[in-house]
């Protein structure tokens, strides 16, 4: 049964499958299980209230099996805890549809992050939101959903009652804060990427390598686990692409000196991180390994799949300064959409120096190339801009720089302002 519901901006958390391993190319999350924080109670302390992210939804159409919720309690389990609803937004303006609803579901004496199945799946498309709604209030020994503060790219809305009907005038704006829930199309979900990995020779002599350590932890005990899977250069990414799972008790860290020895895989690719909760502390090193003389090399950023350049959106990249002592790569790592691109080349003044052709990327698809051939063979420009415009799917999209003499490296992920 469907019911209309009024808010203005929402959110819903929906989720995944849980198997072995998350299909490429199938993976949609809503929410997001934020890494080690401090977690507070919202809604009403006495009677059910449901909390509605408002900043993460579905990013494509998909089909929702399942739901992690960071659950909050006491000493007790608690029967009919929670539940979770899926919202789409309707043609009358701010007002919404539960198009459905799953549960109520248990906690355990306690709590902990909460997988449940959504049973049947729930089919989602782009723009739809989650909601939980707690049954009970959180003074009652239930516990609650956990939340904890963010940025202002995070916020909430929080209604009372098990939401069927009502208006935004009855719900309450939290601006900050962010709820600790996610729905996804498969477990481990994926949670970030490396855009960029490998064990390749490069040119002038280098010898590039990865080095990847994960650590759980932070102000709350967490464990992790999930599985690290490198998609090689050139191709869609597929399921059976190498990988290597890890499980991690609160505060531990693993470390893979390089990456490509233990996949044994050589060349280059992306390297998608899949977790059953948080984005764990990941911190990645790409190096140039000079032997006995030393290792030269960068810290590479992970960025989430919500941080990726949206359709309809610009950035920027710098050129190198002096072309001749200084080679720049482009690398493009698209998701479940894959993507559609515009390139201007710039000079330094602002000049146009030519439109590149429309280049267009399957879905899950990694390539990196030389700037040269990027911008179909027009000549570098020192201090020149790329302006790389997303016109459908989303990626995310970097420059790479070496230093030809030396091999020291730097890796820029394509600015968004």
């Amino acid at each position: 049964m469907r019911h209309r519901v009024f808010l203005c901006i929402l959110t819903i958390l929906a989720s995944a499958a849980i198997a072995a391993a998350q299909p490429v190319g199938a993976g949609i999350n809503i929410g997001e299980l934020p890494f080690g924080q401090v977690f507070f109670a919202l809604g009403d302390p006495a009677g059910p209230s449901t909390l509605v992210d408002l900043s993460q939804p579905a990013s494509s159409a998909g089909s929702l099996t399942s739901a992690t919720v960071r659950w909050n309690g006491t000493s007790t389990p608690c029967p009919s805890a929670f539940k979770v609803k899926i919202l789409r937004a309707s043609t009358q303006f701010g007002t919404y549809t539960v198009i459905g609803e799953r549960g109520p579901f248990s906690t355990p004496a306690f709590g902990d992050d909460i997988t449940v199945t959504l049973t049947p799946a729930i089919s989602v498309i782009a723009g739809d939101l989650l909601a939980v709604t707690q049954m009970n209030g959180f003074s009652s020994g239930c516990g609650f959903v956990a939340n904890s503060r963010s940025d202002a790219s995070h916020s909430m809305l929080i209604l009372n009652g098990d939401v069927q009907t009502g208006a935004t005038s009855t719900g309450t704006m939290r601006v900050h804060d962010q709820m600790n829930a996610r729905g996804s199309s498969g477990l481990p979900a994926l949670v970030g990427v490396v855009p960029a990995v490998g064990s390749v020779q490069g040119n002038f002599g280098s010898s590039f390598r990865t080095s990847i350590q994960i650590a759980s932890g932070g102000a709350t005990a967490q464990n992790v686990s999930g599985r690290l899977v490198f998609h090689p250069s050139g191709r869609p990414g597929i399921a059976s692409d190498p990988g290597v799972d890890f499980s991690l008790q609160s505060r531990d860290t693993v470390e893979y000196d390089d990456i490509g020895a233990t996949l044994n895989i050589s060349g280059i690719g992306s390297l998608d991180v899949l977790s059953t909760g948080v984005l764990p502390l990941v911190t990645v090193r790409v190096f140039n390994d000079s032997g006995a003389a030393g290792t030269q090399g960068f810290v590479e950023p992970v960025v989430r799949p919500r941080d990726a350049t949206l359709v309809n959106a610009q950035v920027f990249l710098s050129q190198p300064h002096d072309p001749a002592n200084f080679r720049m790569n482009i690398g493009v790592r698209t998701f479940e959409l894959g993507a559609t691109l515009s390139v201007l080349h710039l000079a330094k003044n602002g000049l146009s120096l030519g439109l590149v052709a429309s280049k267009t990327y399957p879905a899950n698809y990694f390539e990196q190339v030389g700037l040269q051939q990027f911008v179909d063979n027009l000549p570098p420009s020192p201090d020149g801009l790329l302006m790389v415009s997303v016109t459908a799917g989303s990626a995310v999209i970097y420059g790479s720089t070496t230093d030809n003499r030396t091999n020291d490296s730097a890796i820029a992920i394509a600015y968004q302002p």
